[in-house]
This record gives C-alpha cells, sequence and structure tokens, in this order.
C-alpha cells in the first residue's frame, strides 16, 4: 500500500469529574490516522466525439473511500472498440492521477469507437470515446 493518509484532528474531548469539591473538566485532543483505500476511479474528459486530427484533454480521477484524490500514477490505454483490436493500442502510458494531460492523435488514427481504460492496483474503470469521420468540404 503507497503511503496515502489523511489525518483527522478530534479536538474537545472533555473529561469531567463531579466530585465533592466541584466539577473539574479538561479537554484533550487525540489524533487518528486513516489510511486512504483507492475505491474507485473517474474520467473526466473535454469531448466523447472527437473531429479527426483533434487533441483529447483528459483526467483520470482516482478517489478513496472520502472521495478525496489518490496522487499515484494511474495506466491509461486507449485502443480500438472491437475485442479484436485490443492489440492495436493507440495511446498506453503512465499519467499522474488526478492532473490533466492531453492524447495527441495523428492523422492516420481512423474515424471509429475507441476505448479508454484506467488502471489502478485492484481498480479499473473503461469509458469509451468516437472519432468521426471526415467531413465534405463544400466549395
Amino acid at each position: 500500500m503507497n503511503d496515502c493518509h489523511f489525518i483527522y484532528r478530534i479536538f474537545r474531548i472533555r473529561y469531567i469529574n463531579n466530585s465533592k469539591t466541584g466539577i473539574i473538566s479538561n479537554t484533550i485532543e487525540k489524533i487518528i490516522t486513516v489510511i486512504a483505500v483507492p475505491t474507485k476511479i473517474e474520467f473526466e474528459l473535454d469531448k466523447e466525439e472527437l473531429k479527426p486530427i483533434e487533441n483529447l484533454i483528459m483526467t483520470v480521477k482516482v478517489l478513496d473511500q472520502a472521495d478525496d484524490p489518490v496522487n499515484e500514477e494511474v495506466d491509461v490505454k486507449i485502443f480500438k472498440d472491437a475485442l479484436i483490436m485490443r492489440d492495436e493500442v493507440l495511446f498506453e502510458e503512465a499519467v499522474e492521477a488526478n492532473e490533466e494531460f492531453i492524447v495527441e492523435f495523428d492523422d492516420s488514427t481512423k474515424p471509429d469507437g475507441y476505448i479508454i481504460i484506467a488502471e489502478y492496483e485492484d481498480l479499473k474503470e473503461e469509458t469509451s470515446i468516437e472519432i468521426l469521420p471526415y467531413a465534405a468540404v463544400s466549395t
């Protein structure tokens, strides 16, 4: 497990002792460390349909049980949306989770549906994008 954690501080734990001499009260501070457990991956895409040669701006979020970001590297792959074409990888990179990055598609990228898969430890999530066909230009 990575060294991800966040700390909650609990203040005002009151100790009250009723005695013959009066009420004695004290406030104690305790620190509790809670380990962040990555629980889900979410995608933020600037668009789901791209024109040919457009870039995709994307953020892959890895979140813990409190929906706080887990800032580690996440593996991202993009390939054609067909089981038989999954060896044809267009993009494969380890990127920083929760940080925006750009995927550049060149002019050899064919119009089609593409799957994006992000993996971190035991978590895996996927989404899809569509590269639109070239539009005819009228003159």
